[in-house]
């Protein structure tokens, strides 16, 4: 498959493969990125968001610490910064950077200076709808740097979380990104064995960066951010890192001279449809299967899918079957009008400046009674 003649940032879909060509025939040819047990250096979770239910301190040990820790937070100094916070079940010590962000409160959580979690305390002015602003206290985000350091044994990554999986209040997955990482392959090695039967079924693309010499973008998109299911993008990891001045997160890619990563990014509605939870997000096996559902299809087929389950076969880890669960449509459609009829409410209060009288509370209690949280 050839990229032909791209400015930097533009877009098209993506192309049909040749008539003779499957995404397995693709896969023998040259060009096309193989993923074998010496090169695929890296498979997992890279990012993970996770929305936590209303609670207090004498409801979890969760709730307990994250209200102390906002409480360091002052209106008069949006970039106050608190020192030596230990996180729940660590001995690690943190600092606490708080800014005001979106009409809600964002905690950054860094060691030694680096950002690896990032606290979201949701309040009454908050842009999150009123849907998810009523049910969610908190959104909590591990971020890429954390799990860089899960795996350099810096820190231990169930130790962070398990105050979240003990948590007995209602928590959903928001957000998961999977990664590989490759070795040896370039971003449209990776490219060329994208089997298109028809291109109407496919995401829109995004070439960018492409390099100087060789004209090989340095960045694909599969999709855009703002898809509300999914979407993927396969970069040049090396140039990510320096550029980002990464390098000690990234001791084991010391001296590698090409490094690709191929990273899908699935939104709430697909960690919803399969059951994506806090107790399972970590599964190697679910994060290989969401790949293989998203990836190998009727219309558009990823070349190097078959060789990573392979691998990842070797490593005891298998794709399994996934059916999305089944939603009720009509209580579906009543639950809406209910949240739709409340939040009218609420916005008529706060436009006359009133505080939201205790009947609109009854209302959100007999919705709750009615459509009890799963």
């Amino acid at each position: 498959m050839s990229f032909g003649r791209v400015r930097k940032g533009s877009k098209k879909r993506a192309r049909s493969a040749p008539a003779t060509g499957g995404a397995r025939e693709l896969l023998r040819s040259s060009n096309t990125a193989i993923v074998t047990q010496e090169n695929l250096l890296h498979f997992g979770l890279d990012w993970l968001a996770i929305f936590i239910g209303y609670g207090n301190s004498d409801t979890s040990g969760l709730h307990q610490f994250l209200e102390e820790t906002f409480a360091e937070y002052s209106e008069n100094n949006t970039f106050e910064e608190a020192q030596n916070i230990l996180w729940p079940n660590t001995s690690l010590p943190l600092s606490v950077r708080f800014k005001k962000s979106k009409g809600d409160i964002m905690g950054y959580f860094s060691l030694n200076g680096d950002a690896i979690i990032g606290v979201r305390s949701i309040t009454i002015t908050s842009t999150y709808p009123q849907s998810v602003a009523r049910k969610y206290q908190y959104l909590i985000t591990f971020y890429g740097d954390f799990f860089a350091l899960g795996k350099l044994g810096r820190l231990l990554v169930s130790q962070f979380f398990s105050v979240v999986v003990q948590c007995p209040v209602p928590s959903i997955v928001s957000q998961i990104h999977v990664c590989c990482d490759i070795e040896g392959v370039t971003v449209q090695d990776i490219w060329n064995g994208v089997s298109v039967s028809s291109p109407h079924h496919a995401k829109e693309c995004s070439f960018l960066r492409r390099h100087p010499v060789t004209d090989i973008p340095q960045t694909i998109y599969y999709g855009q951010k703002s898809d509300s299911l999914w979407f993927l993008r396969i970069y040049n990891k090396l140039a990510e890192i320096a550029k980002d001045h990464k390098q000690r997160f990234y001791p084991q890619y010391w001296g590698k001279k090409l490094l690709t990563r191929l990273e899908i990014v699935f939104k709430r509605s697909v960690c919803k449809s399969y059951e994506v939870t806090v107790q399972n997000c970590f599964d190697e096996s679910l994060l290989l299967s969401l790949l293989n559902k998203h990836l190998i299809g009727k219309y558009v087929e990823w070349g190097c899918m078959p060789s990573l389950e392979a691998v990842m076969l070797e490593r005891s880890v298998k794709v399994r079957k996934l059916v999305p669960i089944k939603v009720e449509y009509e209580k579906l459609a009543e639950e809406k009008r209910y949240q739709r009829f409340i939040g009218q409410l609420y916005r008529f209060s706060s436009d006359y400046g009133l505080v939201p009288p205790v009947f609109l509370r009854h209302l959100a209690d007999e919705y709750e009674s009615a459509f009890p949280k799963k």
